[in-house]
């Protein structure tokens, strides 16, 4: 990669642990999001995310898994037709999105499909050009959508600030 002469990379590294529903833990989660700022103590100054990965992630999901199948009896001769359902191509849906590349604040939606929860370790990465001669973070904003079958569906927000979770880049 053609940097500009005298910038520093960093890779940004990060997981999103979703656990599955237990009796003891109740709730699926819907949807999620994980947002990056990149700073410097000069706002008009900022690394940016030059690459993201994922910028998409997918699954593949059924087909709508339906035939044709019927039956007419007339008394004397029974007559019956069945169609299968297409096998074609399998169809991809996203579970996770990244936004954001070549910019300073790169974001990453996640999100359950109907037959596939959001469960399990989704690592995100950046690679960030940091901002030489001044200390470089990472603030930190989770979002995400947890529902019960009790309470309906409850939004989450946490945000790790520089004060106590920031990540330093840069020395």
């Amino acid at each position: 990669m053609n940097g500009t002469p005298g910038r520093d990379y960093r890779h940004l590294l990060l997981v999103c642990s979703f656990r599955p529903e237990t009796p003891q833990s109740p709730g699926v989660f819907r949807h999620a999001s994980l947002a990056v700022s990149l700073t410097t103590p000069d706002p008009a100054v900022r690394p940016v995310a030059r690459l993201i990965d994922p910028g998409e992630r997918t699954r593949p999901v059924g087909g709508p898994g339906t035939g044709l199948s019927f039956t007419v009896a007339t008394g004397i001769v029974d007559l019956g037709v069945e169609r299968q359902p297409d096998a074609g191509p399998g169809r991809e849906e996203w579970i996770v999105r990244g936004h954001g590349a070549s910019q300073p604040d790169p974001q990453w939606e996640f999100r359950s499909l109907r037959r596939l929860p959001l469960a399990g370790d989704h690592p995100v990465a950046a690679l960030v050009e940091l901002v030489p001669g001044v200390p470089n973070t990472a603030d930190v904003l989770v979002a995400a959508e947890l529902e019960h079958r009790s309470w309906g569906v409850r939004r989450y927000r946490a945000r790790l600030g520089p004060q106590s979770h920031g990540i330093t880049l840069s020395p």
